[in-house]
């Protein structure tokens, strides 16, 4: 009797499991189509959020201190009240990031002249006037680097202020029967969040306009961000399968990032203001996705949007404040030098194998024999075959893009050479995503801007690659040619 009531029941009981199975896969589907339909965790290219802690809230945590001392100090200028730069800036020994950054010694009065307009010109060093290094490239084309240069009472070589923008814009405008007085405001490395402060100072001083150049040490000051912070070398992969499910994405914010780490055999150590430091951070992202965070040539790693949230969020605090005032704000983000060499080259697509790596790594080799031996034909198709195995890799990109300049290809060379911009991921230089975010905001705000990079890509088009050596002695530090466009650029801002 006790076998045949048995037999009832056991159906009745997988009957239940199959209806509850089914009724739990019913309801993780409707999950799914619900996540899908709110747009909760789209886009083609995933990474898992907080993969690395760099941004909450559009902040950057771990932000370098700036001290709050001015970068101004009250004193008399020919009689009058006015204002100078600080000794500890003048000296070089002021709080911001870095510790040694320099001003140029300023000294106004406080209210300017009756009919005189007053701008000041703020960003980092390439604002400032540092005097371009060459770094260690030598220029496509030969542009002799021969012109006046200063010293700064902490030994940087700066330009003389009348080749600086600020004393290149205030002749400019003069000449257009536009009276006015700039004054230099840089700091040698600074990013967007230190303009900021100076800014709010600046403010103070009754001026016409402030004149914004920054853009190229957004990468620097993240990476002193990150100074001392751990992250593992590689990261396991996740199933690529896994990542097309919103319900995944979800949990995978919560639980991955905890489980990649205690799986990571080795780690390192980011250290201050090395271009290695946001290589790395994106490279355990790529790995950890099995795929560069890349789409339609347009990066989309959490480092790189963590530069634009952070260029942006400082802008519009800028211009902001300034509307307050009635004050105008004119901003050029910097142009990137393509031409020069990627600071980070050791990127690569996760997927490839040791082998393949290797491989490349000797046609990168291969093809920088073929250049130093003036055989672009072979330099070409070196690079090309090295591009094959690894289409994500800057510093073959860079070297076909050298190719192409010497074959005479240029529009080619600009488009290998904008692509090697994009992938080297130490993030040293400019982004041309900043053009778009000044747009954005003036457009919102009421500022001026104008895209040098944009200007720059067309000139390059008809005059040839070499535009950039003639205007750029580094990847970022303009001399005194290019400081002569920067500012004509600006003084037609201001003459609208």
């Amino acid at each position: 009797m006790s076998e045949t009531r048995s037999q009832p029941n056991r159906s009745k009981s997988w009957k239940v499991r199959l209806a509850a199975l089914g009724l739990g896969l019913g309801l993780v589907g409707l999950i799914e189509v619900g996540l899908r339909i709110a747009g909760v965790a789209e886009g083609d290219q995933w990474s898992p959020p907080q993969l690395v802690t760099i941004v909450q809230d559009g902040a950057i945590q771990g932000e370098f201190e700036i001290t709050d001392a001015p970068h101004f100090t009250a004193t008399t200028v020919n009689g009058a009240p006015g204002y100078q730069t600080s000794e500890s800036y003048q000296l070089g020994r002021g709080g911001g990031f870095p510790a040694q950054g320099a001003m140029r010694l300023q000294q106004f009065t406080t209210t300017p002249e009756p009919g005189i307009a007053r701008y000041i010109v703020l960003g980092g060093s390439a604002a400032m006037g540092q005097n371009p290094g060459g770094g260690n490239r030598k220029p496509w084309v030969n542009v002799p680097a021969k012109w006046p240069k200063e010293k700064l009472p902490n030994g940087a070589s700066v330009l003389r202020e009348t080749d600086a923008i600020s004393g290149q814009l205030e002749n400019l405008l003069h000449q257009a029967g536009h009276p006015a007085e700039v004054i230099n405001a840089g700091m040698i490395a600074q990013d967007s969040g230190a303009v900021r402060d100076i800014a709010l100072e600046v403010l103070e001083f009754n001026p016409t306009g402030l004149i914004l150049y920054l853009g190229n040490n957004e990468g620097i000051g993240l990476s002193q961000a990150m100074n001392g912070v751990e992250v593992p070398t590689s990261w396991p992969g996740v199933q690529s399968v896994l990542h097309e499910s919103r319900m995944y994405r979800v949990l995978a914010g919560w639980i991955l990032p905890a489980r990649q780490r205690a799986a990571a055999k080795e780690t390192v150590q980011l250290q201050g203001q090395k271009p290695e430091v946001l290589g790395q951070l994106t490279m355990a992202q790529w790995a950890s996705v099995n795929q560069p965070l890349v789409d339609n040539d347009q990066a989309t790693d959490e480092v790189y949007l963590a530069l634009l949230s952070r260029f942006e969020s400082n802008l519009r605090n800028i211009v902001e404040a300034a509307n307050e005032r009635g004050v105008e704000v004119y901003v050029i983000p910097t142009p990137p030098h393509l031409a020069y060499p990627p600071f980070y080259t050791h990127g690569h697509d996760p997927r490839l194998s040791q082998s393949e790596q290797d491989e490349q790594m000797q046609l990168r080799e291969q093809t920088r024999s073929a250049i130093e031996s003036a055989n672009w034909a072979e330099a070409l198709r070196l690079a090309e075959a090295g591009e094959d195995i690894d289409p994500f890799n800057s510093a073959i990109l860079h070297q076909k893009g050298r190719a192409l300049h010497e074959l005479g290809r240029t529009q080619e060379a600009l488009e290998a050479l904008s692509r090697s911009h994009m992938l080297d991921i130490s993030r040293k230089r400019t982004q041309p995503a900043f053009n778009d975010i000044a747009q954005q905001v003036c457009s919102e705000l009421g500022c001026q801007t104008t895209s040098a990079h944009a200007a720059l890509l067309e000139r390059a088009a008809t005059e040839g690659v070499e535009i950039y050596d003639q205007l750029l002695g580094d990847h970022e530090h303009l001399n005194p040619e290019g400081n002569r466009w920067i500012a004509s650029l600006f003084a037609e801002l201001i003459l609208r």
